[in-house]
């Protein structure tokens, strides 16, 4: 279930008067609906006398303190989730549920209100039992939790786009990525191009009229960021048509983001490079070591078995051991530069 922006107190209950307990507990003790008021934890701090009745027990017969503890298990991540998500943006808003009862399994549906309490944040929820929700309505409250899910981990945001109009609106994840309020109504085509880089603003509009005059599903990357002060973030995008009763009404977009693995490929590649240039100086110092460095040395060698043979003039003698001498320095100079590359890793 998507939340709605009812931020005025349910039931028209003026929440000053809430500072009054006497008034607090008349509210519970004599509210028909189901009542409860949760912590910051979401442990439950006062329940109505309807709600009292399913909460589980230990084997002392003490009441659990934890609102989940009323949630049957196939619907507590759900049902946790949700609450979180009131709790830290204070959209108030509406979910159904099915209760942790070992006797009787029952529905309940209830709509939830941060509010401000003594300095403190709590929820209040105000709700009543209803019938069993149909299995098809079921699988897609169950869906629409996935697909949060999965775009908070896989920081993706779906969006649908009217090609003739131009009307959009998005999902859940698609707000975090562009950083707007979900309470608001989806920022305008224009608005999001205008955030893109200029050439890649081009490229995802025409896209846009392109699928929804062809039907023809398409991919591209585009670049974008929400002020000048920031770099660029990068993402991958699959556009596709979305029919309603055999109709085109809507092109359809899933962002992922990639700029983790952009960055990650950067990296690699400057890694590479740096390597390369590693492999080039130690394939030029395998050559120097067989050509530059032992054939001076050899020379050096030579002169000395034939100066002890037959014998060499003094200066000749010292005329070619320098003049080897001088290349064997060179070399070993030309080694050290060579050498004096970045560790790549």
């Amino acid at each position: 279930m998507g939340l709605q922006d009812h931020r005025q107190p349910f039931l028209s209950l003026n929440l000053v008067m809430l500072s009054s307990k006497a008034f607090e507990d008349l509210i519970f003790e004599h509210s028909e609906n189901p009542m409860v008021l949760l912590s910051f934890d979401l442990s439950v701090l006062k329940t109505s006398v309807s709600l009292t009745k399913i909460r589980r027990k230990n084997e002392n017969g003490v009441a659990s303190t934890s609102f989940l503890d009323l949630v049957s298990d196939k619907d507590k991540k759900r049902i946790n989730n949700y609450l979180i998500r009131v709790r830290s943006t204070g959209i108030s808003g509406k979910t159904d549920f099915r209760s942790r009862n070992s006797e009787k399994q029952e529905w309940l549906s209830f709509n939830w209100q941060r509010i401000d309490y003594n300095a403190e944040q709590l929820l209040l929820g105000i709700g009543e039992y209803i019938k069993p929700l149909e299995q098809e309505r079921l699988k897609i409250i169950e869906n629409e939790e996935a697909l949060r899910d999965s775009e908070i981990i896989g920081k993706m945001g779906s969006w649908w786009v009217n090609p003739k109009t131009m009307e959009n609106h998005w999902s859940e994840g698609n707000y975090r990525i562009w950083g707007v309020d979900p309470a608001k109504k989806a920022p305008s085509v224009d608005w999001v191009l205008s955030k893109l880089l200029p050439e890649d603003s081009l490229k995802v509009y025409n896209s846009i009229k392109r699928v929804g005059i062809t039907g023809k599903p398409t991919k591209l990357k585009f670049r974008m960021r929400l002020n000048e002060n920031e770099p660029y973030r990068f993402f991958f995008t699959r556009v596709r048509p979305w029919y309603v009763n055999g109709e085109l009404m809507e092109v359809k977009g899933v962002n992922f983001e990639v700029t983790d693995l952009v960055k990650y490929q950067n990296d690699l590649e400057l890694k590479n490079k740096r390597l390369n240039k590693s492999n080039k100086a130690l394939a030029e110092f395998v050559r120097m070591n067989s050509h530059d460095l032992r054939g001076p040395l050899s020379n050096i060698l030579s002169m000395l078995e034939w100066d002890q043979i037959e014998g060499m003039d003094h200066k000749e003698f010292v005329k070619y051991v320098k003049k080897a001498a001088t290349r064997l320095d060179k070399s070993l100079n030309k080694i050290n530069q060579l050498l004096n590359v970045r560790d790549v890793y």
